[in-house]
């Protein structure tokens, strides 16, 4: 056995250390990218390296129009200046500082299973689990927020795991690491769910809520200072809209509320909305299976034809108000369907999407249109079969991840009933407690605000993969939690 042999945390820490650089720097060295989302966090990146601040201006035009950041918080491009001024002006020293803070994050995490866990061999094995997950392996090859919300999300629930131990709930680690995964991503303040779930665990309600308003006004400080900034500098809105847009301009929300109306599958929202970031509205490409009439089919056909003739500048109002129109009545017209049927289609998706690449470079041809894909996902097994062996190592990296998916999924769902049957009065129940309210707000939140894309999931997935560890691993390990439940002692 591995254990038996690496008996101090040292030897555990450099063998971890191993296997998350090698596995990594494959993917960062060999198949680098820069991903959808990159022309935006390097625009405002290469304005605050020339003094221009967070601005989304083209570079070198010297307008510094104040911006939000880019579609998410400032935090990745101030990230990506900060590599490039403590690196050099190369990609490459972005990725190795993401890999940097991955690799931190993840000791920081067996170091905290260890002190939960009290075994070195649990700490040993969630470590390199995760270092050799291949739904996590690939993100630091992308310049994108991915591989440091993975950070940051390990680096919470790292001292939730402290907090729990403890008995007491660490408020200001706890904010700091909100912070800096907000920042970087602003559907990270869904770790909320599982931070308050960590408090009322270990406080009775009258402290945890004195702990939790106090982590809220640390958390909200910074946040408070950015927002204002933006209102200060005069920003339409101080929050950033769906997305980023060129020269500031207003997101088309009447259009986007009517895709809202219909999208359910990742292949959908590239094609229908992606286009609209670039003001390349020749490229748009809707679904031919979405339209509730033949009459709204009609209108939409001839308003894309009109809004064609706009490629290059803003989304038109008169346009946006057309689509705001449809979609309204759309919504009208079948209530149920828009706010229930449509976010628990999404929601499914989210999480059995078989076409989700985790990162690998396994993803189609650029020439294979978003409509060809969403036929290959609707269609049969053979179709299915055919379109695998025309793209082998498409399908080879997709069958990869999907295995270690369906693996995990159906080990993660044994693990909770075992653990809420049998379990419930050991270390691993809060565990459960806290993954289970992350991954019900993940999918809440991305069912009604339309995120259907399979990366939305990649900051659940190691939490789910570590409580699998735990509980797989060595069940002699797994002791009371008296303490949890005995709150009388528990200031």
């Amino acid at each position: 056995m591995i254990s038996s042999k690496f008996h101090s945390m040292s030897n555990i820490y450099l063998l971890v250390l191993l296997f998350t650089l090698i596995t990594r720097l494959v993917f960062i060295i060999y198949f680098p990218t820069g991903g959808g989302d990159w022309i935006i966090y390097s625009t405002v990146a290469e304005n605050i390296l020339s003094g221009c601040g967070v601005s989304l201006s083209s570079i070198g035009s010297g307008e510094c129009e104040p911006h939000f950041g880019g579609n998410q918080g400032p935090g990745y491009p101030v990230f990506v200046f900060l590599s490039w001024l403590i690196g050099g002006h190369e990609d490459v020293y972005i990725r190795v500082f993401q890999l940097f803070f991955y690799i931190s994050s993840l000791l920081y995490l067996v170091r905290a299973i260890k002190i939960y866990t009290s075994s070195r061999k649990v700490a040993l094995w969630v470590g390199i689990i995760l270092a050799l997950s291949p739904l996590g392996v690939a993100w630091p090859r992308y310049l994108q927020t991915e591989t440091l919300v993975i950070s940051g999300t390990l680096w919470v629930f790292s001292e939730l795991l402290l907090s729990l131990h403890q008995k007491k709930f660490r408020t200001i680690p706890i904010a700091i690491s909100l912070i800096f995964t907000t920042f970087i991503r602003l559907d990270a303040v869904l770790l909320v769910a599982p931070v308050v779930t960590t408090l009322f665990i270990i406080h009775r309600p009258v402290d945890a809520f004195k702990k939790g308003l106090l982590m809220a006004i640390v958390f909200s400080l910074p946040w408070s200072a950015w927002l204002t900034r933006n209102y200060v500098v005069g920003m339409d809105s101080i929050l950033p809209s769906q997305m980023a847009l060129p020269q500031n301009a207003k997101a088309p929300d009447g259009y986007l509320k009517w895709c809202k109306t219909w999208t359910t599958l990742e292949y959908q929202r590239p094609g229908s909305q992606w286009p609209i970031t670039r003001f390349v509205y020749d490229k748009i490409v809707i679904d031919n299976n979405i339209y509730a009439t033949n009459e709204e089919k009609i209108k939409v056909k001839k308003l894309i034809e009109d809004l064609k003739k706009y490629t290059g500048k803003p989304f038109p109002r008169d346009i946006d108000n057309e689509f705001l129109i449809i979609a309204n009545e759309r919504i009208n017209n079948n209530l149920v369907d828009y706010y229930l049927i449509k976010p628990i289609h999404r929601i499914w998706s989210l999480w059995t999407n078989i076409y989700g690449s985790y990162g690998w470079p396994t993803e189609l041809p650029g020439y294979v249109s978003h409509q060809e894909r969403l036929e290959v996902s609707r269609g049969n097994i053979l179709q299915k079969v055919s379109f695998a062996l025309k793209y082998p190592i498409v399908a080879s990296g997709k069958i990869i991840v999907n295995l270690w998916k369906i693996a995990l999924y159906l080990l993660f769902i044994m693990v909770l009933f075992k653990v809420v049957n049998t379990h419930k009065k050991t270390i691993l129940y809060p565990i459960v407690l806290l993954v289970v309210n992350f991954i019900v707000a993940r999918s809440l939140f991305s069912g009604y605000a339309n995120f259907v894309e399979t990366r939305y999931t990649i900051a659940v997935i190691p939490i789910m993969e570590i409580l699998v560890i735990m509980f797989y691993l060595r069940m002699e390990y797994i002791k009371p939690v008296q303490e949890l439940n005995n709150k009388e002692n528990i200031s």
